[in-house]
């Protein structure tokens, strides 16, 4: 459990190259560790980037249990757009290469200084949106290259109700082929089925 999303934040601002703007009282330690490889693991969780964008904009810094900063960042953003507020103009970078990836950097770096300027709920809705476009870019690149126009959206981030709908309708429009968890849970459940299954077949 990824308790300190203040912690998880200042990672991806070290990264983004904004880490002397934070304010964080453990920052210098942080950035020892990391600069040093103690007690570090590389991440590609959707839900810390979540966790991450929770407690740059202060509305939610610390998951008592897992989701908890991600699910208040989705309830600020329904919240914006069920008070017709426009979401904020967020996106990511999506590298094309050997590997498609989706960079955070630019979006951070653009969300970090309209924080305190522009409406919480309006970045936290545009964070949201971005996501859901830049995952959608990746699946027309993905089948281009292979062919296959059938997804499936798993794994805990796909909880997220807004996120989940708003792909969906993208995808749609766009003539994919979509897959979602229904009898199994898109979370860490479905992960440990998954590997129950797998010891399995192999034992």
């Amino acid at each position: 459990l990824a308790a300190d999303a203040k912690k998880t934040a200042a990672c991806y601002l070290l990264h983004a190259g904004l880490f002397d703007e934070l304010e964080y009282a453990d920052k210098s330690l942080i950035k020892s560790a990391i600069d040093h490889g103690v007690n570090t693991v590389l991440c590609s969780s959707a839900g810390r980037l979540f966790d991450a964008v929770s407690a740059i904009l202060g509305v939610a810094d610390r998951n008592a249990y897992e989701g908890q900063c991600a699910a208040a960042l989705e309830k600020e953003a329904l919240k914006a757009r069920r008070s017709g507020i426009k979401p904020y103009p967020l996106r990511f970078a999506v590298e094309d290469g050997e590997a498609v990836g989706i960079n955070p950097v630019p979006l951070l770096r653009t969300l970090f200084a309209a924080k305190g300027k522009a409406d919480k709920g309006a970045l936290a809705l545009g964070f949201h949106l971005a996501v859901a476009a830049a995952v959608l870019e990746v699946c027309g690149i993905l089948r281009e290259r292979e062919n296959c126009g059938k997804i499936a959206l798993s794994g805990g981030v796909f909880q997220n109700r807004l996120l989940t709908e708003t792909l969906l309708k993208r995808l749609g429009e766009n003539k994919f082929e979509v897959y979602l968890n229904r009898q199994v849970p898109p979370n860490d459940g479905g992960l440990c089925l998954g590997q129950a299954y797998i010891g399995l077949a192999e034992g």
